[in-house]
């Protein structure tokens, strides 16, 4: 029997077959396990700039570049401790 947290991407063309919401869940968590950490940072920021656009009506670009700058200044701050 097949574990259920298991990906079930040869059920998906099946015919009569089903996916269960763990087949989703494993699906999606081996998608974001296959992203390197700049791609998934890169997810990360675009997901909360949209979220923060939803929140107060800015555009998303505006949110990331606000982002990018305090993220520039904050790894700029910890190189200069660094030095």
């Amino acid at each position: 029997m097949r574990n259920h947290r298991e990906p079930a991407q040869h059920l998906a063309s099946s015919p009569g077959m089903y996916l269960t919401a763990y087949d989703i869940e494993a699906e999606h968590e081996a998608a974001i396990g296959s992203l390197s950490v700049a791609q998934r940072r890169a997810f990360e920021r675009l997901t909360l700039a949209e979220s923060r656009s939803w929140r107060d009506g800015d555009d998303v670009e505006a949110h990331l570049e606000r982002m990018f700058a305090g993220e520039a200044a904050a790894r700029s701050a910890i190189a200069a401790n660094d030095s």
